[in-house]
């Protein structure tokens, strides 16, 4: 999925009367994936705090690259990242341990399996700024930024821009989050990890930006778990 011009991006999100009905289908379609995986409601949660943190930190630093008005869009639309996962067998998706080879391979499709229901969904309500950025992120979460992720192995900037902004925050996440299959990393082995991936899975622009900001994220972790069990 091709990233829309600055200029495109912009006009499109200014059209309020249109932004609404989008994000409230992707909302209920986050939703029906948060049925699927226990622990995919307080992910969801965070993983929308720290898109908002990078986004917001990438277009102060590039405004001419992302508008600040994408900064919210893309905080919302990372939520339907893995939408996918409804078409993935439950015996894969609620594996513990490794994955086979093959496994690995049907897992793998949630990407293009994501990408096909909101294009469905772009063909009945029209091409809509809110729907192509999740359509870039769903896609193209788990490509890496030295070409060796899926599912078409891009690299650099031809990853769309929204897709690598959200990839480093998904990560973040996993890394930091308890799994059955593993325990959560501490704030500073996360970031060890990512550092050591910068320039490889992930764009070294906007993970210098998170290097340099990652006090902002230490915390974000404990403040959304606390909140979801306020509600």
């Amino acid at each position: 999925m091709a990233e829309l011009p600055l200029v495109q991006f912009q006009q499109q999100s200014k059209s309020g009367s249109r932004n609404c009905s989008p994000n409230v289908l992707l909302f209920g379609l986050a939703k029906v994936a948060e049925s699927r995986d226990d622990e995919t409601g307080q992910h969801l949660a965070r993983i929308k705090t720290y898109a908002r943190i990078i986004a917001g930190l990438y277009a102060e630093k590039y405004p001419k690259r992302l508008h600040h008005s994408m900064v919210h869009i893309i905080s919302e639309t990372s939520i339907v990242h893995d939408i996918g996962k409804v078409g993935i067998s439950d015996d894969i998706l609620k594996h513990k341990g490794a994955y086979s080879e093959s496994q690995f391979e049907a897992m793998k499709a949630h990407t293009t399996i994501g990408a096909d229901i909101l294009l469905a969904l772009s063909e009945q309500i029209g091409r809509d700024v809110w729907i192509d950025t999740a359509i870039q992120v769903t896609l193209s979460h788990h490509e890496r930024f030295d070409g060796g992720g899926y599912p078409f192995g891009l690299s650099g900037e031809t990853i769309s821009l929204p897709a690598r902004l959200v990839t480093i925050a998904d990560v973040y996440d996993a890394l930091r989050s308890k799994r059955v299959y593993k325990e959560a990393l501490s704030h500073e082995e996360a970031m060890d990890i990512i550092n050591e991936e910068t320039g490889l899975q992930f764009d070294p622009e906007i993970a210098l930006l998170v290097n340099n900001n990652h006090k902002v994220f230490k915390n974000v972790l404990a403040s959304t778990e606390n909140q979801l069990e306020r509600v």
